[in-house]
């Protein structure tokens, strides 16, 4: 890919295999204007996305986002990682595309309000934050797919990781904006997870059932465990033991 750029309108210009998109700086006096003026990501989600770029070490890797946006905000409240059957190298992965797509489906269904696509990441080498003309490509087909644009976000670790978004409209431009991260920054009916009878909803069940009979059933005493030990595959009167040597070794 090469950028170059046009004196006249102050915009950089992207040619890739996919086609030419436009790059617009972000003004902050024209975020009412936006369709994307502003990312939020929540504590899950962050923690995903540091979790999955250190797995791979040097090598790339991604995931998708899902979320709601509402007027001009969008809330990534999930990552799905790129499943289990990837490629990863130095400058190029694939997703393991059975995976993510029965990821999403599983996933969106647990919330109160259904997540949907908002778009993907992935992490570039060194310091990087710009697109190459394969990720070009690729964004050009999830744009066509998509409704109102979607988002599409790159990790460098030059040491620290560092996230870049840009939102990627259906015009073809691309547009970096800026994000924050924090629960508490999420509109909170967005973020809850769906009681029994919505999760039975979302799933397709016609005639939702009454799960809350099987509940509260497990027997009141505490786990035999401290807390900072690491658990043993089961409670028995083993386990038990094991708590009483290690509780000892303490002292």
């Amino acid at each position: 890919m090469f950028w170059k750029t046009d004196s006249k309108t102050d915009r950089l210009t992207g040619q890739g295999r996919g086609g030419e998109f436009t790059y617009i700086k972000y003004n902050p006096e024209k975020i009412n204007s936006y369709d994307c003026a502003y990312v939020v990501l929540s504590e899950r989600a962050y923690k995903s996305i540091m979790a999955e770029t250190m797995t791979y070490g040097d090598s790339e890797t991604g995931g998708i986002f899902l979320g709601h946006f509402v007027e001009g905000m969008w809330y990534i409240i999930e990552v799905v990682d790129p499943g289990l059957v990837t490629i990863n190298h130095s400058a190029f992965f694939q997703y393991d595309e059975d995976y993510v797509n029965h990821q999403i489906k599983k996933i969106s269904r647990l919330y109160n309000y259904p997540l949907t696509i908002l778009g993907i990441w992935h992490r570039h080498p060194g310091s990087l934050d710009e697109f190459s003309g394969t990720d070009l490509s690729s964004i050009q087909v999830h744009v066509q797919r998509s409704r109102v644009g979607i988002l599409s976000m790159l990790v460098n670790v030059d040491p620290d990781l560092r996230m870049t978004f840009y939102y990627c409209g259906k015009n073809y431009t691309l547009m970096r904006v800026p994000y924050d991260c924090g629960d508490d920054l999420i509109i909170r009916e967005l973020i809850e997870l769906a009681d029994d009878e919505k999760i039975q909803i979302n799933v397709g069940v016609r005639r939702p059932v009454d799960l809350s009979l099987n509940k509260n059933r497990l027997p009141s005493r505490g786990m035999p465990l401290n807390v900072g030990q690491d658990p043993f595959p089961v409670i028995s009167s083993a386990a038990k033991k094991a708590s009483q040597y290690f509780e000892k070794r303490r002292y």
